[in-house]
């Protein structure tokens, strides 16, 4: 059965917020998105390797890694919102939502920042990121 559903984001531009909708489409079969746990950050770190390694090289990939590794444990980015996705109960992906306080406003806002999500690259296409931004947004 297919999923469907329509994803609603908020982008700032140039002093305007701009609400945006994204159709996704995937199939349902046993994906499951969940709160993700300490004892998977190694697995989450890997995924994210796995991802940028393909796109961006070994060296980017590791850079992005070491900055999932430390986030976990900034606490100035807390409250994290960190979403794994799973298939067959493997993990097949991941997004992480920290907390930044943007400052350059008349008051401070503070917000939650989407870096990085990342999806196994024999995943990708099939909604899983989508679906990993979907569920934070609905908490």
């Amino acid at each position: 059965m297919p999923f469907h559903s329509k994803l609603k984001f908020i982008s700032f531009c140039q002093n305007s917020v701009v609400l945006n909708t994204v159709q996704l489409n995937s199939k349902e079969n046993t994906l499951k998105i969940r709160i993700s746990n300490k004892k998977e950050q190694a697995k989450i770190e890997n995924i994210h390797k796995a991802e940028f390694g393909k796109t961006e090289g070994a060296e980017k990939a590791q850079g992005i890694v070491n900055l999932v590794h430390d986030l976990f444990d900034d606490e100035t980015a807390m409250p994290i919102h960190s979403f794994v996705a799973l298939e067959n109960e493997k993990l097949i992906g991941h997004v992480l939502f920290t907390k930044v306080t943007i400052t350059d406003c008349p008051v401070d806002v503070e917000a939650q920042i989407l870096a990085p999500l990342a999806v196994l690259p024999d995943c990708q296409s099939t909604g899983v990121g989508g679906r990993l931004i979907e569920k934070d947004c609905a908490n």
